[in-house]
């Protein structure tokens, strides 16, 4: 982690196409993740025309950076969830509840909004809060 509390790309992980980190910490703990989007390290779209595999893509970047900070998503306090179409709404909820099920805590609360995003094919991306030790 760098002296600003920004941290570089963990490996396998897409690096970010714009001005910005993937994750910070600040000195209490608190971690904030980039939206993080269904993108591998080649900047390849992974799960293309499915949500729930770009879910689990976007959960598995999450754990990666979480993992990074000494964290993991049973730390996670907030989601922001963006979704293309809310056609997906569904699919995603499904996917994101089989993720978290896994910490054994209640859902995090969240917000869901329909949004363009960077790339067409593209459907969510979720941006992380979480606390270490939360």
């Amino acid at each position: 982690m760098s002296q600003d509390g920004s941290w570089g790309v963990p490996a396998g992980l897409p690096t970010p196409s714009g001005p910005y980190s993937l994750a910070s910490a600040t000195s209490d703990g608190l971690i904030h993740t980039a939206g993080l989007v269904a993108l591998d390290a080649a900047g390849a779209v992974v799960g293309e025309d499915d949500a729930a595999a770009q879910t689990r893509e976007i959960f598995a970047q999450a754990r990666t950076i979480l993992r990074a900070a000494d964290a993991s998503l049973a730390e996670v306090v907030f989601a922001h969830v963006f979704l293309s179409d809310m056609r997906h709404y569904e699919v995603i909820n499904a996917a994101y509840r089989e993720a978290f099920a896994e910490t054994g805590r209640p859902l995090p609360p969240r917000y869901c909004i329909r949004a363009d995003l960077v790339k067409d094919a593209l459907l969510v991306e979720i941006a992380f809060v979480a606390r270490k030790g939360g």
